[in-house]
């Protein structure tokens, strides 16, 4: 066994010291003294810079594609619920834009309305019937192209990208939204319109006679009008719409014929409290008469405002004068309301503001297909309402047994429901918003 010099440790040399050929190699040196670490780290580290910039790229580019294909789909989306509004139109082949009561309702829901440069709206296209529907004639398709610029895609050659959205939806037939209903199935009796700038939002049905006398000279419009018997009544001239669509060219801008209609609501006396009862309610500009005794009549504001209340008188209910105010009910078999600028709304709870009595108690609808089964009635006189003009009336009103008589002029509006055996309206400017329930108001949903 060799000796052990001083400094000298077993195993690192030889007896002169010297260290064996490539031990520094344990100390991560190659032989030419250079790092082989270093070098792999640059490289890897100029790989994943890259690799993120790629990844940046691509993440603000298509987040800018999903943002735009995002107002893209809201813009279908609404271009679809508004046409279906307007149906029964069609829309064959489809139509290019989505123009609505004015509003353009797909360029509306897209950048400065579909005008930026950048993302470009390119096309919009309508159709109706949609052949995937169950019933193709309620399904509304609508389809909103747009092209968008790139931002990093440019460095491969990708300038823009086309995107498309659709979506379809449907008018549904619902309960609620009646604005007039006529019971009568005759023929040359029922609902009868005389005059021009009609407008009503709500369902008008009539049993019989569907008649539309403007003269053409200005519109006559309904959000949706049905009737039972088809071609019951001279065809309308020009300037008269159901759901914007024109009667005048065919269907489908006539009313929708359908079965006889039951009563959408019905009343009877039992359903009223009656806070005044007598035989005569005479009301005028200056004087509140109950059997003909003077009542206190206040004035509020330069108005004369009745007393609130129902009313059931067993002769007559009569209102004649102008600018005058109340939150009445009235129960009468002989109603009449004459004057200017009228401010009327209900005072029961079930929202009636004129009752029409006496009428047979028991409900036509109930053993009637359709509801149509007779009615058994004392009296039959007509309703007499707004011999005058710029009146303002909420509620309904029921007359069961003989017509409802509107006649006035000047933006004389009601928000309620007309029911009559007959309903007739005259002058211009009739405006009204239906609240009446039970009966196929148009609802529309997203489908697809």
């Amino acid at each position: 066994m060799g000796i052990l010099h001083a400094g000298q440790r077993p195993g690192c040399g030889g007896a002169d010291g010297a260290v064996a050929p490539g031990r520094n190699l344990l100390r991560g040196r190659v032989p030419d003294g250079s790092s082989g670490e270093h070098g792999s780290i640059l490289v890897l580290f100029a790989l994943l810079v890259a690799l993120f910039v790629l990844l940046c790229a691509i993440v603000v580019d298509v987040g800018y594609w999903w943002v735009i294909g995002k107002k893209a789909q809201i813009a279908a989306d609404a271009c679809a619920l508004a046409a279906a509004g307007q149906l029964p139109a069609t829309w064959t082949p489809p139509r290019t834009e989505c123009v609505v009561n004015g509003v353009d309702y797909a360029k509306k829901n897209l950048p400065l309305d579909g005008l930026a440069a950048d993302p470009r709206h390119i096309a919009t296209s309508v159709r109706s019937p949609y052949p995937g529907g169950a019933s193709p004639a309620s399904f509304v398709e609508a389809t909103v192209t747009m092209e968008v610029d790139t931002i990093f895609g440019r460095v491969v050659g990708i300038d823009e990208v086309t995107l498309t959205r659709r979506a379809v939806a449907e008018q549904i037939q619902g309960a609620g939204n009646y604005a007039i209903y006529s019971h009568s199935s005759n023929c040359s009796e029922g609902l009868e319109f005389n005059g021009n700038n009609h407008a009503i939002n709500g369902r008008v049905h009539s049993n019989g006679q569907y008649l539309v006398n403007n003269g053409g000279a200005q519109p006559f419009w309904a959000a949706f009008g049905t009737r039972a018997v088809s071609g019951c009544g001279p065809a309308p001239s020009s300037g008269v719409r159901f759901g914007g669509t024109s009667w005048a060219t065919g269907a489908p801008g006539a009313p929708t014929t359908e079965g006889p209609q039951a009563w959408p609501e019905w009343f009877t006396q039992a359903d009223f409290t009656c806070t005044v009862t007598a035989q005569k309610v005479e009301i005028s500009g200056s004087d509140f008469k109950i059997n003909g005794v003077n009542q206190p009549y206040p004035i509020v504001g330069g108005r004369r405002v009745i007393p609130s209340g129902t009313y059931c008188a067993t002769e007559l209910f009569q209102i004649n004068g102008d600018n005058i105010d109340g939150k009445i009910t009235a129960l009468a078999p002989k109603i009449e309301v004459n004057g200017n600028g009228t401010r009327l709304e209900p005072f029961a709870s079930n929202g009636v503001l004129f009752f029409n009595i006496p009428n047979t108690v028991a409900n036509p609808n109930d053993g009637a297909p359709g509801g149509t089964g007779p009615l058994t009635c004392t009296y039959t006189d007509e309703m007499k309402l707004s011999n005058g003009n710029s009146g303002t009336w909420k509620g309904k009103v029921f007359h069961p047994c003989g017509r409802v008589l509107i006649d006035g002029n000047s933006a004389f509006s009601v928000e309620g429901a007309i029911y009559g055996l007959r309903v007739k309206v005259n002058g211009n400017d009739f405006t009204m918003t239906g609240t009446g329930g039970a009966g196929g108001a148009k609802a529309v949903s997203l489908v697809e």
